[in-house]
């Protein structure tokens, strides 16, 4: 049976690195199947009955093995199409993972350069694009920044967007602690949120996390906000943040601290889920209170999705409409203006967390942009490697 090398299946297939993996329809089945709970027996029922076809333990295994030498295991891909793990490689991994002090940088050589000089340069060249004048001209009211919206996709892709928030911040103070929002992209988290206590390493060294306030905000909570840590080794929407900080602080790098925190993607689904996390917020506001540390809150997020090259105007009027609703500085706003929409969107939680965290806040938009809009990818990349691609709207924002 063979799952890799079709044509006539998927428009994409998986995105890795320089190259486009087309997959068959029964490939692109298992993957999406593959979430680390369903058994490998069930997983073959399913696909004899989507099918009417055997899955032999030989192919089963052979799928995997192959997904392992293309990097696609646990994550490794560009946020598309990602594989999950069955139960055995995924508790495999997850002991290998308890035991490292370091998270090691995922998603390295996929959504960013793993080298050290190519990495910064690209991180430079996004720098370079940010209007400095008009950036000066939107925040010339900003006293202190208190947040930030970022986008989290691919850097040539939104790199250029995010770089107009982290240049902002480059212009005022370091805080003591920022504290990173990410989104668990892959419904794997029991509770509301997870916090992770592990330094975090990318191509520009190790990046420190806050284990004290860490831990003051564990005693405050009343479940335990370490249960799901294990998310964090599939997850790139916090480590894509931390070049960006290494970057915008490269003198005193050796000096920030963080504090990841990973949301629930379907937190209102729920009494139980929305009264957790509305526990879960004023416990940070909290924490953050009594540890006197003066913080900046990143809320890494993208906008709406929409599956065409060139965005619809439909797209543009859904994006225009949430940064809208984040402008105003109002959690319930915001929360009551996209629950009555249909927006496909991976930032809908963090954003909400950042709007309670920092009431009474105001945002301002620095940057909107979306994927195909990218300079980035026109001069580095040939645009034809990207036309199957979902577009994806990104936006800059700073809180005050």
């Amino acid at each position: 049976m063979n799952f890799f090398g079709y044509d006539n299946c998927f428009n994409g297939g998986y995105l890795f690195k320089k190259d486009i993996i087309k997959l068959s329809n029964q490939a692109i089945y298992l993957s999406k199947n593959m979430d680390g709970k369903t058994s490998d027996e069930e997983l073959k029922k399913k696909f004899k009955k989507r099918f009417e076809l055997a899955l032999s333990n030989k192919n089963l295994k052979k799928f995997i093995d192959e997904l392992a030498m293309k990097n696609l295991l646990m994550g490794r891909a560009n946020g598309y199409l990602i594989s999950k793990l069955s139960p055995l490689y995924c508790k495999k991994l997850s002991n290998k993972y308890e035991k490292e002090k370091i998270k090691e940088a995922n998603y390295a050589g996929i959504c960013y350069k793993d080298k050290p000089e190519d990495l910064f340069a690209d991180l430079r060249l996004c720098s370079s694009l940010v209007d400095t004048s008009e950036l000066h001209s939107l925040c010339k009211r900003i006293n202190k920044i208190k947040g930030i919206i970022v986008p989290h996709s691919n850097i040539e892709f939104s790199g250029q967007c995010a770089a107009w928030a982290y240049k902002a911040i480059a212009e005022n103070s370091l805080p003591d602690l920022f504290i990173i929002l990410g989104i668990d992209h892959f419904d794997l988290m029991r509770n509301s949120n997870s916090v992770l206590l592990k330094d975090f390493r990318t191509p520009l060294g190790i990046i420190k996390v806050d284990k004290d306030f860490g831990r003051m905000l564990a005693r405050n909570c009343d479940f335990n906000v370490f249960d799901d840590s294990g998310v964090f080794l599939t997850e790139h929407s916090i480590e894509l943040q931390l070049p960006f900080l290494q970057y915008v602080s490269w003198q005193d790098k050796e000096n920030i601290r963080i504090l990841p925190v990973l949301c629930k993607r379907k937190m209102w689904n729920s009494k139980e889920s929305t009264d957790e996390q509305e526990r879960f917020i004023n416990v940070l506001k909290k924490t953050i209170i009594e540890s006197g540390r003066r913080t900046i809150v990143i809320a890494s997020g993208d906008l709406v999705h929409e599956s065409l090259w060139k965005p619809s105007p439909v797209f543009h009027k859904k994006n225009k409409e949430m940064i809208n609703l984040l402008k105003t500085g109002k959690a319930f706003e915001f929360k009551q203006g996209i629950s009555s929409k249909s927006y496909a969107s991976c930032g809908k939680m963090q954003f909400y967390t950042l709007l309670k965290l920092l009431e009474p806040s105001k945002g301002v938009l620095l940057n909107y942009s979306w994927t195909s809009n990218s300079k980035f990818v026109d001069k580095n990349r040939a645009k034809s490697m990207y036309e199957n691609l979902t577009n994806i709207g990104y936006a800059s924002m700073v809180f005050y």
